[in-house]
C-alpha cells in the first residue's frame, strides 16, 4: 500500500500550456473573460444537456460549465517509435531551432529498425537551450519525471558541482537541452538532460539515468491474468525492440519462440533478450493506482491494433540498482512465475442485485428473495456477519411513455443491508415488487438500473482498506433500448457501461431470461447481457459472467439463483476460517467451491454451466483481492507486446492516458459541440457542415468549419490525441464526408458519440475516480488513467 501511496503522491504530472501552469492559465483567463466559477472540492460538474433530452429530473439547474481553455495536452509524450519527425544520433545537442537529425536517410532506416541498439528515437527539437525543446508531434514542451534519489548537477559533469543531493521524486521538469543520450544499456542508459521547473530557466543538469521521457502521458496497465487452469503466462517484458519484434512477434513460430523462453523461465534460467516479467501479482490499476508510463510506442503493421512499447517500470523509493528487479537478479529468477496474496481472512464483498422489476418478473423476484432468505441463515450459521452486504435496484422503463410504472429505477438500499435485509426488501411485506402496469414493449431501460448499480454508494472499505470486492447481478427477460432510443435515459450502450465497470473495479455477472412470448428479442437481450457480463478476467480465460435460461425451467431458475448464495456462503466459509490454501485453490487452481445437488428433472448440463458463471465471477474477484497488495518490479526500461506472445488475437496489456479534470472537461465541451450538430442538422433538416457552423458560432470554442478538412485539423479535438497509438473515428472526420453519410451510418455514429458523451460526464462527476497527485495542486489538477478506447 505504501508504494501506491508514494505513486500517488510523487507521480506530480503537472499539466502546463505551452510552458504555463493550470493555475497560471487560471489567472491569464481572469483578465480576459468572466468565467462561471468552477466546481470546488466535493461538488460535481452538471452534465451538459443533450438536446434530445428533457431537462433533469427534480428541477435540477442548469449545467455548471468550467471556464473554456484552449486545449490541454496531458502532459508531453512520445512521438511514434520511426514514424514522426526526424532522428537525432546520440551525443547530438542541438544548437538551432531545428528537427534533429540523424545522418543519411538508409541510417536512420536502419537504427529505427533496430539494428543499432544505441540509437535514440527523437522528434525532438531544441533551441540550444534558450526555450524548452519542442515535442513535434504534440508542439508541446518536452518533460522528463525524475526518479528516485536523483541529482541535480550544475554541468554536464558526474565529477562537477552537485546542486541538489536529490530533488524531489517523480516531479516534472522542462528540458531545455538533450546531451551524448545512449540507450544501449535499458537498465543504465548514459547522457544527461539540462533542465528547469519552469518555461523560462535552466537550473541544472539530471543523468539519463535518473530521469524519464514522457512526452504523451500514455501509461500501460495490465489486464486480469484469467484464473484457475486458463490463468495466463505473465507478460515478458524484453531488453531490446529488435529482441521482441524480430525474436518472436514476427517469427515463422511466434507460439514455439514464446513457449521455449517460458519453459527456459520456468527451468529457473534467464531467457534470452528477456530483461523481467509482468510482476507476480496482478494489480488492478482501477482499484490501486500505479504508474508505468510508456516512454516509446510502435505499431506491428502485422497484426492489427497491436503495438511494441518501450515502459518504464517505475516505483518511487524502490531506486533499482542495475540488474535489480529484473531477471538479472537471481532473487527474482529463483520463482519468477510464483503469485503469492495476502490473508483471506480480511476479505468483504459488496454485491448489489439489478432486476427487471416489470409485471412479468415477479414469480423470479419470489425465486431471488427465497434464495437470499437461505443465504440470510448460512450466513449467521458459518460466515463472519460483515462479510458480504448487499444492495437491490430495481429497473423498469420510462414513465413518461408509460406514467403507470411510476419509476424507471429505484435504489432500494441507499446504504447496502446484511443477508437478511435483502430477503426482506424482495419479500416487500407481502406486497409485490414488480409493476401492476407493463410497459408498451417488451425493451425495458435496463442500462439506467446497471448504471445507477455502478455509480450509488458502495460499502466505504471499498476505498479504505482495498479489501471490499464490487459484484453486480444483473437479472432481466428483457433487452435494453439502444442508445439511440428516446426511450433510453442513459444514452448509453452496454459496451460503455463495460468499460464504466471496469474503471470501477466491478465484476458483473448477468442472467438472461428467455420467454417464450419475446423469442424476437432473445438474439438482442443475450447479446447485451453477454458484453455487460465480459468482465476482465473474462477476456483473460474466456469465460463470460452470462447466462441465459428458459423461464420455463422453473426447477433450473430457482437452482441458479440458490447457486448464487451457495457461492456466498461458501466463500465466506474460507473467510471465515482464514482458509488461504482453500481460497487459492479456488481462484488459481481452478478448484470448484462445494455446490448443491442438481434437482432431478433440471438439465445438469446447463445448471452446472450456470454455476460455473457465478463461480467464475466470485473467481475473479477472489484473484483480484488476493494480488492487490503486489508491487510490481523495480525501476527500469523495457520493451513489451500489447498482445499475448501465444495468441496474437489476443490482448494482455491496456493502454491508457493520464487525463486532468480539466482535460476531461475540455474533451466533454468538444464532443458535446460535434453532438449538438449532429442533433442540430436532423431536426433543422440541414446538412453537418452548417449545423456545425453554427452550433460552433454559439459556443465558446468558435471555431470556423471548414467543410473539406478533418476535424481534427479543425481542432473540434486536442491535438495530442492524434498522437496517441488510437484511431479516432472523429478526429478524421471531414463534416462533407458526414453530411454524405447514408442515414444508417449517421444514425449508428450520432447513438456511438452520445454513448461516449455521457461516459464522459460519469468519469467527470464521479469523485472515486480522480486521483489527487500533487497535494499543492486544485481539483482541476486531479487525474484518472482513461482507456485509450474512451478517447473519441
Amino acid at each position: 500500500m505504501a508504494w501506491l501511496r508514494s505513486v500517488a503522491v510523487a507521480a506530480v504530472l503537472v499539466f502546463f500550456v505551452g510552458g504555463t501552469s493550470l493555475a497560471a492559465e487560471k489567472e491569464d483567463h481572469a483578465g480576459a473573460q468572466t468565467a462561471p466559477s468552477t466546481p470546488q472540492s466535493g461538488e460535481t460538474l452538471k452534465e451538459p444537456a443533450l438536446p434530445s433530452e428533457t431537462a433533469p429530473e427534480n428541477g435540477a439547474s442548469a449545467p455548471e460549465q468550467l471556464p473554456p481553455k484552449e486545449p490541454v495536452p496531458p502532459l508531453g509524450g512520445t512521438a511514434n517509435s520511426g514514424q514522426d519527425g526526424a532522428e537525432a544520433a546520440p551525443g547530438d545537442t542541438d544548437v538551432q531551432r531545428k528537427p534533429e537529425t540523424g545522418g543519411d536517410a538508409a541510417e536512420s532506416q536502419k537504427r529505427m529498425a533496430g539494428d543499432d541498439p544505441t540509437f535514440v528515437p527523437s522528434g525532438i527539437t531544441c533551441a540550444g537551450g534558450r526555450t524548452p525543446c519542442i515535442v513535434d508531434q504534440t508542439a508541446q514542451p518536452l518533460r522528463i519525471i525524475t526518479r528516485t534519489a536523483t541529482p541535480l548537477y550544475a554541468d554536464a559533469d558526474e565529477k562537477g558541482t552537485i546542486r541538489s543531493d536529490a530533488v524531489a521524486a517523480f516531479q516534472p521538469a522542462f528540458v531545455f537541452e538533450r546531451k551524448d543520450l545512449d540507450f544501449s544499456d535499458p537498465v543504465a542508459p548514459k547522457g544527461w538532460y539540462r533542465v528547469g521547473y519552469t518555461a523560462t530557466t535552466p537550473i541544472g543538469w539530471m543523468k539519463a539515468a535518473d530521469v524519464m521521457e514522457w512526452r504523451q502521458a500514455l501509461l500501460v496497465a495490465f489486464l486480469h491474468p484469467g484464473t484457475g487452469t486458463d490463468r495466463r503466462m505473465p507478460v515478458l517484458q524484453f531488453e531490446t525492440r529488435e529482441a521482441l519484434k524480430e525474436g518472436v512477434v514476427r517469427a515463422n513460430d511466434r507460439v514455439g519462440r514464446a513457449k521455449a523462453l517460458y519453459d527456459t523461465l520456468s527451468a529457473s534460467k534467464k531467457p534470452a533478450g528477456v530483461i523481467a516479467t509482468e510482476p507476480p501479482e496482478f494489480i488492478d490499476i482501477d482499484d490501486r493506482f500505479y504508474l508505468m508510463p510508456i516512454l516509446e510506442w510502435e505499431a506491428e503493421p502485422r497484426y492489427e491494433d497491436s503495438h511494441y512499447l518501450r515502459i518504464m517500470n517505475a516505483v518511487p523509493g524502490s531506486r533499482a540498482e542495475p540488474g535489480e528487479g529484473t531477471l538479472e537478479d537471481s532473487e527474482v529468477l529463483k520463482e519468477p512465475l510464483r503469485r503469492d496474496g495476502r490473508d483471506i481472512k480480511d476479505l468483504r464483498v459488496d454485491i448489489k442485485f439489478v432486476i427487471d422489476m416489470t409485471g412479468s418478473m415477479q414469480p423470479y423476484i419470489d425465486q431471488v428473495a427465497e434464495a437470499a432468505g437461505k443465504l440470510a441463515s448460512r450466513i449467521e450459521n458459518g460466515s463472519p456477519g460483515d462479510f458480504a452486504k448487499f444492495g437491490l435496484i430495481g429497473f423498469r422503463d420510462s414513465v413518461e411513455i408509460s406514467p403507470g410504472l411510476k419509476w424507471t429505477t429505484k435504489n432500494f438500499t441507499p446504504e447496502l443491508v446484511d443477508a437478511g435485509g435483502l430477503r426482506d426488501l424482495l419479500k416487500n411485506g407481502g406486497q409485490p415488487l414488480a409493476a401492476d402496469v407493463t410497459s408498451d414493449e417488451w425493451r425495458e431501460d435496463v442500462f439506467a438500473g446497471v448504471r445507477l448499480a455502478l455509480q450509488s454508494p458502495w460499502s466505504t472499505e471499498s476505498n479504505e482498506d482495498g479489501n471490499v470486492r464490487r459484484v453486480v447481478v444483473l437479472i432481466g427477460d428483457a433487452s435494453g433500448h439502444e442508445a439511440d432510443s428516446a426511450k433510453s435515459s442513459t444514452g448509453m450502450t452496454p459496451e460503455h457501461l463495460r468499460q464504466i465497470a471496469n474503471q470501477s473495479n466491478t465484476l458483473i455477472s448477468t442472467y438472461y431470461l428467455k420467454d417464450g412470448v419475446a423469442a424476437a428479442d432473445w438474439p438482442v437481450g443475450i447479446e447485451q447481457f453477454s458484453i455487460l457480463g465480459r468482465n476482465q478476467s473474462s477476456e483473460a480465460d474466456g469465460k463470460l459472467g452470462s447466462h441465459e435460461i428458459e423461464v420455463t425451467r422453473i426447477g433450473e431458475l430457482s437452482f441458479q439463483f440458490d447457486s448464487i448464495a451457495k457461492v456466498v456462503e461458501e466463500l465466506g466459509k474460507l473467510v471465515a476460517t482464514g482458509n488461504n490454501r482453500g481460497a487459492k485453490g479456488f481462484a488459481k487452481d481452478g478448484q470448484t467451491l462445494p455446490r448443491s445437488e442438481v434437482p432431478k428433472g433440471v438439465d445438469k448440463d446447463s445448471a452446472e454451466a450456470g454455476v460455473a458463471v457465478i463461480e467464475n465471477v466470485f473467481r475473479a474477484a477472489v484473484i483480484e483481492y488476493l494480488g492487490s497488495d503486489g508491487a510490481p518490479g523495480k525501476d527500469f526500461m523495457a520493451w513489451v507486446h500489447d498482445f499475448d506472445l501465444q495468441d496474437s488475437f489476443t490482448q494482455r496489456l491496456e493502454i491508457r492516458v493520464l487525463v486532468s479534470r480539466q482535460i476531461m472537461d475540455n474533451i466533454i465541451r468538444q464532443t458535446q459541440t460535434i453532438y449538438d450538430a449532429m442533433v442540430t442538422a436532423k431536426q433543422a433538416r440541414m446538412d453537418f457542415y452548417t449545423a456545425l457552423q453554427s452550433v460552433s458560432a454559439q459556443t465558446a470554442l468558435g471555431q470556423d468549419v471548414t467543410a473539406d478538412a478533418t476535424l481534427g485539423e479543425q481542432g473540434f479535438l486536442p491535438k495530442w490525441v492524434s498522437a496517441l497509438p488510437y484511431r479516432s473515428e472523429v478526429l478524421g472526420l471531414k463534416p462533407r464526408a458526414l453530411a454524405e453519410m447514408s442515414e444508417t451510418d449517421k444514425h449508428l455514429f450520432e447513438a456511438r458519440l452520445k454513448s461516449k458523451l455521457k461516459s464522459y460526464q460519469d468519469i467527470f462527476n464521479n469523485s472515486g475516480r480522480w486521483i489527487k497527485l500533487d497535494e499543492g495542486g486544485d481539483d482541476l489538477q486531479k487525474v484518472t488513467a482513461l482507456p485509450l478506447t474512451l478517447l473519441p
